[in-house]
């Protein structure tokens, strides 16, 4: 499978395996759309990710969104869709884990991941869908 001049949205693109496929991907020429929570770990994850980028003319792009709130998921792919970007594929590495015995966490621990690693991956499937 080929990804050169693709249209790939990748969420959690800041950090990890989410970094770590975004620059794969860069490498093998697809046009990124990476988004995270932290505008400063994904601006100092852009440079990174550009250096690996096949061709001068080939879009890295990212954009700042909490992927747990419907509306800015919603909004940055319909951002998309209107600059004639729509995503040919999707890959979510938005999440997180909290470390901890089951029985001493809180349940708003549970929760939080729920509404990261859950809702919103829900999130951008059915945005782009």
């Amino acid at each position: 499978m080929t990804f050169a001049d693709k249209n790939i949205l990748l969420t959690g693109g800041s950090s990890g395996i989410g970094k770590a496929t975004a620059k794969q991907l860069a490498a093998a020429g697809a046009n990124l759309f990476i988004v995270a929570r932290d505008p400063a770990k994904l601006a100092n994850a852009l440079s990174e990710i550009k250096a690996d980028a096949r061709r001068p003319a080939q879009a890295i792009e990212i954009f700042p969104a909490d992927v747990t709130q419907w509306g800015q998921v919603r909004d940055l792919v319909n951002q998309l869709a209107k600059a004639d970007r729509i995503p040919d594929y999707l890959f979510n590495f938005a999440g997180y884990c909290l470390p901890g015995y089951f029985h001493e966490q809180p349940l708003s621990v549970f929760h939080e991941m729920m509404s990261v690693n859950y809702f919103g991956m829900l999130h951008t499937v059915k945005a782009v869908a």
